[in-house]
């Protein structure tokens, strides 16, 4: 079946047409900067959702009556992708919108295809977590933290007793250890 083909039944499916959704884009080839499990994806800032059709779903989806898993599963990474144009990186959104996808097509939440997704969710969005801690750090490490500046006439060793005022210094009048 012609791959644009697909992509319309994946979209009836949905309830969608072309112009409902962000552009679709359809690749023979994986981009080689591109996970080896994707099916999809969207470039950060692009608006596109590309759709790799040399996937085992993809080839494997087909039109007709009672709409088969992988035309389902298609139809719920579109879902997916479309979360990511609307919603941004976050995958954890992406993923909950392509599960509750799978329930209005009406995918058992114990079957295979609904537990895989659900698997994938658990991976990519400890991954995501992972590294947006790695960069947290990566930002630190290269952006120590401000100091704050003294206040005028005061030095690194006055104590809270010292502290300047408007009329000189007063000294005394705090007791040490409450600041």
């Amino acid at each position: 079946m012609d791959a644009a083909a697909v992509l319309v039944c994946a979209l009836n499916l949905l309830g969608r047409s072309a112009a409902s959704m962000p552009p679709v884009e359809l690749l023979v080839h994986r981009p080689p900067d591109v996970s080896a499990n994707a099916e999809a994806f969207v470039r950060h800032g692009s608006g596109t959702i590309s759709v790799l059709t040399d996937t085992a779903t993809f080839r494997s989806a087909a039109c007709g009556p009672g709409p088969g898993t992988s035309l389902v599963k298609l139809a719920s990474i579109l879902a997916h992708e479309a979360s990511h144009v609307r919603d941004g990186p976050g995958e954890r959104l992406a993923y909950e919108a392509q599960l509750r996808t799978l329930l209005r097509l009406g995918v058992h939440p114990k079957s295979r295809l609904y537990s895989g997704v659900e698997a994938a969710m658990r991976v990519a969005v400890a991954n995501q977590q992972r590294r947006e801690k790695q960069d947290a750090e990566a930002a630190l490490a290269h952006h120590p933290e401000p100091t704050l500046p003294l206040l005028p006439g005061t030095s690194d060793r006055d104590g809270p007793d010292e502290l300047p005022t408007s009329r000189g210094q007063i000294s005394g009048t705090t007791p040490r250890g409450l600041w």
